[in-house]
């Protein structure tokens, strides 16, 4: 883990690093470590990127961004943080692309012509919470397999450089959380409801691993 960095926006603290196992993992151990929240963790890469379920998640250097945002949890409904991420990084792709077909997929994923190009991973840690986001950046960078139903912002159009890109998605996340920690939860949910959240095909497996197949309706 190569540390090469550390800066402020908006007086956050920023670390960040050329290559890490998983940006959600750092920050779990800086929160161990007793570095009070808010802050964020930045990599390059990642060497064991992961998705909900344990899923693996690319990170090639500089494929994408690879972030983690580490906050505090203290306020209601703090489940709904993963779709507040998730419009977060539709609001960003769509500040640089505004004429594409995004859609977000609940309740992590955010898709560009139907294929993924970012997916998010919230997790609580005591009273923080940990907001993973993965977003791709250049179609390259990733193995075929992976393209098959993944996309990249280069493939839409020359992509800004990675400092604008974090920038944006911090500011538009930053943003989403205090409205989300001031009550405005309705507000988040419509958003994802209205970005193709529902009206769609859904498939949920239960616990004991039973499907059910609908129609989602509301979140």
């Amino acid at each position: 883990m190569e540390h090469f960095g550390f800066e402020y926006v908006k007086s956050v603290p920023f670390f960040m690093f050329y290559s890490v196992g998983s940006t959600n993992r750092v920050a779990k151990e800086f929160l161990k470590w007793g570095v009070n929240p808010p802050f964020c963790v930045l990599a390059a890469a990642q060497t064991e990127g992961r998705g909900r379920l344990e899923r693996k998640w690319e990170s090639p250097p500089y494929g994408g961004v690879y972030l983690s945002h580490v906050c505090s949890a203290e306020f209601e409904r703090v489940q709904i943080a993963t779709l507040a991420a998730a419009v977060a990084v539709k609001e960003v792709i769509l500040h640089f692309e505004p004429n594409v077909n995004l859609t977000i997929r609940y309740p992590n994923d955010v898709l560009v012509n139907n294929k993924k190009i970012s997916g998010i991973l919230a997790e609580l840690v005591g009273n923080s919470i940990i907001i993973g986001v993965g977003l791709n950046l250049h179609l390259n960078a990733f193995s075929e397999d992976l393209l098959r139903e993944a996309t990249a912002l280069d493939e839409l159009g020359e992509p800004p450089d990675r400092y604008s890109i974090v920038r944006v998605l911090f500011e538009q996340l930053d943003k989403n959380l205090r409205q989300l920690a001031s009550g405005g939860g309705d507000r988040i949910i419509e958003e994802v409801e209205r970005s193709g959240a529902v009206g769609c095909m859904v498939k949920v497996v239960e616990m004991d691993g039973k499907e059910v197949h609908g129609v989602a309706e509301r979140i």
